[in-house]
């Protein structure tokens, strides 16, 4: 007797294969039968006019710290997603040490960094600390090198030595073998932005020695997009690592069309047996903190300090003058897409500015929108948010047509459902909906490919991301005809999915029509040994 029995779906296993009519028999977490099934179970799903499908996997997410307070991570369920893996961007919670943590935590606050932060002191105590709660999807984590560089130097803006180095390449050796599925990176963010190049092929020596994954936010993803992909391919190259190159685009108009040259390169790569590839969210827009329109420079040391010098009239004048005259390489915003392309989306000291562009909020108060956005950061303290109408609606979807691509979300889940960028929730509906039926970018199987065993394949998931005998029945029902996203940027990030009609994790039915059971049968993944 099986525990769930799914009648007469139409199975795409993941393989990106022609879909076939077949039932699916499930017991004690796994699927054990597929075929013309007549058995009995305790829950028969009569799937007749609906698609089955592994469970989508969100490879990257930064849902680190609201495993703390959102038991089944109800934004990810609800498109269907199964198996979340946060720690991207550089950005995790541990390792912390015990002089530097305060530091992580500060760079950290967009991820929700639980109280309980300073005693995540090894990337195992951090995951028992999510293992002993309860999970609506399967966890994994990749360790940040924010979090590495930080546990060992601090925001100290310079190379590190040797011997720090080796302390480095220490804790990210402890954080593989205690269960990081590999390391991120973000080169926009500090400490990142300080790195060179010739740290992350350090590192990934590592990574390359424990066959995990490297993920990487690249250095620029506008005026110096090529050259960005280029330094993330040699990294590949001189480390032996697999790099994944984090939600892949090119921002402002004057850059729309390269990513036919980055991606390109990553084809060329690939067949000189370079591993790269990349992960992509369904949208023109991005969202970051409103900090990032500063060149990188300037968020690198004493924050508090900053705040300050940014009240001051002459320091404020040669601030501007920085940005427009692009003296960094970053993703500058200002120039690539303007104040009226800047949704604010979290500006807690200033909640008349959420919803609005920084260009309609100066208008409203009478001021310039320079002098405006720059009012914002010192009055939320640096910690607001923004989305950026960056993108070119063609290059999204010539990148979701490549190959080499997975499905993420990228999204930022915030507490008490403020405003946040769709993406965190409606992700993968948008894509099988807008992009699959509606647009006709990619056949269905084939994003169905993107959304399983590709990213189970990259990070090493054993027995996921297909629908085969022994695999882990985690599964998702949907409506081909139907599924799309409702979530918008204005009225409601977290509008639900239509379509979506049951959500399996580990064996347990955990959502039916967008209601979360309560099931709680997730758990936390553990990097194993993969020679």
């Amino acid at each position: 007797m099986f525990d769930i029995l799914i009648k007469q779906a139409k199975v795409l296993d993941g393989t990106g294969n022609p879909g076939f009519t077949a039932d699916l028999g499930v017991k004690q977490g796994k699927i054990i039968e597929i075929g013309m099934i007549d058995k009995q179970a305790e829950t028969i799903i009569d799937a007749k006019g609906l698609c089955v499908a592994p469970g989508f996997i969100d490879p990257h997410a930064h849902d680190d710290g609201c495993a703390f307070f959102d038991e089944p991570v109800i934004n990810k369920l609800s498109q269907g997603v199964t198996t979340d893996i946060s720690g991207n961007c550089g950005q995790s919670l541990a390792p912390v040490s015990e002089r530097y943590w305060r530091d992580n935590r500060k760079v950290h606050t967009l991820i929700n960094p639980p109280e309980c932060m300073d005693e995540f002191t090894s990337f195992d105590k951090f995951l028992k600390a999510i293992e002993s709660r309860k999970l609506g999807i399967n966890m994994g984590f990749l360790v940040g090198h924010a979090a590495l560089r930080i546990a060992v130097m601090g925001l100290e803006n310079r190379e590190p030595t040797p011997a720090e180095m080796e302390q480095m390449k220490a804790y990210l050796l402890a954080a593989l073998e205690e269960g990081a599925l590999g390391m991120s990176a973000g080169l926009l963010y500090p400490p990142g932005s300080i790195a060179k190049q010739a740290e992350f092929i350090e590192l990934c020596k590592v990574i390359k020695e424990k066959n995990a994954i490297f993920t990487i936010h690249i250095r620029d993803e506008g005026d110096y997009v090529i050259e960005s992909v280029e330094e993330a391919i040699e990294i590949a190259k001189q480390s032996g690592a697999f790099v994944n190159i984090s939600h892949h685009k090119a921002i402002g108009k004057k850059n729309w069309g390269k990513v036919k040259t980055t991606l390109r390169m990553i084809e060329e790569a690939n067949q000189q047996g370079i591993n790269v590839g990349f992960d992509q969210y369904p949208y023109n827009a991005n969202c970051t903190y409103l900090s990032t329109i500063l060149p990188p420079s300037y968020l690198v040391g004493d924050l508090t300090a900053l705040i300050k010098n940014l009240q001051d009239k002459e320091f404020r004048k040669a601030t501007k003058e920085a940005i427009l005259a692009c003296r960094e390489k970053w993703d500058n915003f200002v120039v690539n897409v303007g104040f009226e392309g800047m949704l604010l989306i979290k500006a807690d000291k200033t909640p008349d500015a959420v919803g609005k562009t920084v260009a309609e909020y100066a208008r409203i108060i009478g001021q310039d929108p320079f002098d405006t956005a720059l009012d914002l950061l010192v009055a939320n303290e640096l910690e607001a948010i923004a989305v950026y109408f960056s993108m070119s609606d063609d290059d999204v979807e010539e990148v979701m047509k490549n190959p080499y691509g997975m499905v993420g979300t990228d999204g930022i889940y915030m507490r008490n459902r403020e405003k946040t960028h769709p993406r965190v929730a409606a992700s993968f509906p948008r894509v099988l909906g807008h992009y699959v039926r509606e647009r006709q970018v990619l056949r269905l199987e084939e994003a169905v490919r993107k959304m399983t065993s590709l990213p189970a394949m990259r990070l090493h998931l054993r027995n996921k991301g297909l629908i085969k005998e022994g695999f882990d029945a985690d599964l998702v029902i949907f409506d081909a005809d139907k599924i799309i996203d409702t979530a918008d940027f204005i009225k409601d990030s977290y509008a639900p999915n239509v379509g979506v009609k049951y959500v399996v994790v580990g064996g347990k039915v955990a959502l039916k029509d967008n209601v979360y059971t309560g099931a709680a049968s997730g758990q936390v993944i553990r990097r194993q040994e993969n020679r």
